[in-house]
């Protein structure tokens, strides 16, 4: 594997006929151009051997390969067994026979600038295009029952979980979509402006828009969102400014790491619970105030390590999170906490207590959900749940993993669901109303 990995020097390749295997990435940014034959010796090809390689014009197969061809003079290694495209280039032409795109195979391909998937593409391994970054055109043959680029959006979003799987620079996220899928933007760094995400995503997976460093303006997770995924937005340090929606329950490791263009405030909602590993580390852009909402729990290692601009510390959790290893960093200059009222000693006797010189409390302001515009209950429950709200259209119910178990359309301001048949979870409602679109969070335990 990664035998010849960034040999730029190497500008043409000639396979022996003796080979057999070729390793993953063996030929990882290679400098290559021209044509690249397979031999027909070769019976084993692991994870796109060409990653990263622009220059390459064409891949063939030799004739005569017994596991591997490039039929229709499509440009491309397709594994013949499974029909799986396993290698494309910037000249690749997907045949219709082709039923899965494999992992990584046209990622880092900065000459690929459009693709068009056929009705026959039923799966799609990891990444695929992640770092093509001058791809402006995608679109998903019209007869494809799997996928689907709804609304020219440019993207490829599966038509039963609505999962977009994969974007490109023109992609514009349209309403329907729930998830942001796993590496979706990778890499995209040709991707500019402001990024609107529609209300209907609940849930941003890992490295969904990592490195994505032309984004620019106020990165605005809405409320919709309850999961934002490791390494989601790192080095997306063209972004001014962060909101974080209101129902957001979880933000995983290094998901804002290196947004170094992150200022001012920065408001944990209330409804976080659990900030993950580095999840702000290097934000040193920030200033002013870190607010950690009233139900944080837990607060990993270096979770704001190096954001040296913020001076003032407000905890609204009447229970100290637990915290890690280096939450600040060696450099921390704050030297006052800011805690409910009374809560002064257990601050003081928790791992808060040796971060601080000064722990003061808030006695005047008062902090409360008496705006909730959503009322579920009884919550936790064992089945049968009441919604209210005002002037109800549609309800959808998610869980965790972003997967929707129930929608349906509502006429009224009440609404029961029984989550009998249900695993024990934590479950996201959505109740979407002629004003807004709300969501709370609801845990089953039967």
């Amino acid at each position: 594997n990664y035998a010849f990995y960034r040999c730029q020097d190497l500008t043409s390749l000639i396979i022996p006929n003796s080979l057999i295997e070729i390793g993953e990435g063996a030929f990882g940014y290679c400098g290559f151009t021209g044509t690249v034959t397979i031999p027909a010796s070769v019976e084993y090809i692991g994870t796109n051997p060409f990653y990263g390689c622009s220059s390459i014009e064409s891949l063939v197969v030799e004739s005569g390969n017994l596991h591997y061809d490039s039929r229709d003079y499509c440009n491309s290694i397709i594994s013949s067994a499974d029909n799986e495209l396993v290698s494309g280039r910037k000249n690749s032409i997907i045949p219709n026979t082709v039923t899965s795109i494999g992992e990584d195979a046209f990622s880092f391909c900065n000459s690929l600038t459009n693709v068009f998937i056929p009705s026959s593409i039923n799966h799609f391994f990891e990444n695929p295009f992640a770092g093509c970054d001058n791809l402006g055109v995608i679109t998903v043959d019209e007869g494809n029952t799997t996928f689907d680029s709804r609304n020219n959006c440019n993207s490829i979003i599966n038509t039963s979980t609505n999962e977009l799987i994969a974007g490109c620079k023109n992609t514009i996220i349209p309403e329907g979509v729930v998830s942001i899928g796993k590496k979706a933007f990778s890499y995209c760094s040709n991707m500019t402006g402001e990024l609107v995400i529609p209300n209907s995503v609940t849930t941003i997976n890992n490295y969904a828009f990592e490195h994505c460093d032309r984004l620019t303006g106020t990165l605005i997770i809405p409320n919709s969102v309850f999961y934002i995924g490791q390494l989601a937005f790192t080095s997306c340090n063209g972004f001014d400014s962060l909101i974080l929606g209101e129902f957001v329950t979880r933000i995983d490791g290094m998901a804002f790491s290196e947004c170094s263009g992150f200022h001012g405030s920065l408001v944990i909602p209330n409804s976080v619970e659990y900030i993950g590993v580095g999840a702000f580390l290097g934000c040193n852009g920030l200033g002013d105030s870190l607010i950690i909402g009233t139900n944080v729990e837990t607060i990993e290692d270096a979770a704001f390590n190096v954001c040296s601009g913020i001076h003032n510390i407000v905890s609204l959790a009447t229970t100290p999170p637990t915290i890690g290893n280096f939450l600040f960093g060696e450099a921390f200059s704050c030297d006052f906490l800011t805690v409910p009222c009374g809560c002064i000693d257990v601050y003081e006797n928790s791992l808060w207590g040796p971060n601080f010189t000064t722990i003061n409390e808030d006695c005047e302001t008062v902090h409360d959900n008496a705006d909730v515009k959503v009322l579920v209950y009884p919550n936790p429950t064992k089945g049968v749940v009441k919604i209210e709200a005002k002037n109800i259209q549609n309800i959808s119910i998610y869980n965790i993993l972003g997967e929707k178990v129930f929608e349906s359309e509502i006429n009224g301001d009440t609404f029961e669901y029984d989550f009998g048949g249900q695993e024990d979870c934590i479950y996201f409602i959505r109740v979407e109303s002629a004003e807004n679109i709300l969501t709370q969070r609801i845990i089953v335990r039967f």
